[in-house]
């Protein structure tokens, strides 16, 4: 009897845990401006995909005022962490929107996977 019961709270638990990681999707945007930056890479627009725990383009060049949309396609959980912005965790199929205003570098990383870097430069 004790095995039995052992076994449905192990179920209830996987099952509440699988459920409570559904929960975590995290969204933010903003007012869209005018897309007129370009890209280092063959992505298109100004969108920075996670992908394979790297990031692509690892370098993007937009103008200011440019809004650039960060995806998480990677079946990981990521972070877009720069010291002007930061997406808290990304679930995978998640986005982050971000406009920078200011022209500058603005360097970022992965605050879960310290390896996973990237740019954008802000003309």
């Amino acid at each position: 009897m004790n095995r039995k019961l052992v076994l449905v709270m192990t179920g209830l638990l996987l099952l509440s845990l699988i459920a409570f990681a559904g929960c975590g999707k995290k969204t933010q945007t903003t007012t869209p401006k005018t897309n007129t930056g370009t890209t280092t890479s063959t992505t298109s627009g100004n969108t920075v995909t996670a992908k394979n725990f790297s990031f692509d383009p690892q370098e993007l060049t937009v103008t200011a005022g440019t809004e650039v949309t960060f995806k998480n396609e990677d079946s990981a959980t990521h972070t877009f962490t720069g010291t002007d912005f930061d997406s808290g965790d990304i679930q995978a199929g998640g986005e982050f929107k971000h406009t920078f205003a200011t022209a500058g570098s603005y360097d970022y990383h992965c605050s879960i996977h310290p390896s996973m870097n990237g740019k954008i430069i802000v003309k």
